[in-house]
C-alpha cells in the first residue's frame, strides 16, 4: 500500500512539473526539510527524547525549565 501511495505521490507531481528533473527537485527538498526542522527543534530544546522500552518505543516526558 505504502508504494502505490509513493508511486501516485510522484506521478501527481511528474504531471503537476510537466518533467521528471523538477520532480525530483522537490522530492530532494522534503529529507532537507525535515533535517532542517528537526535541528531547529533540537536547538531550541523543543524535541521530545525517545527511549527504547525492551520490547516498544516510549517517549519520556520533559520537564519543562521555568
Amino acid at each position: 500500500m505504502i508504494i502505490v501511495t509513493v508511486f501516485l505521490y510522484i506521478a501527481v507531481l511528474i504531471l503537476l512539473f510537466k518533467t521528471f528533473k523538477s520532480t525530483i527537485i522537490v522530492l530532494s527538498k522534503i529529507p532537507l526539510g525535515m533535517v532542517g526542522a528537526l535541528a531547529a527543534l533540537w536547538i531550541t530544546g523543543n524535541i521530545k527524547q525517545w527511549a527504547v522500552d525492551s520490547k516498544k518505543w516510549t517517549v519520556n516526558s520533559c520537564q519543562w525549565k521555568q
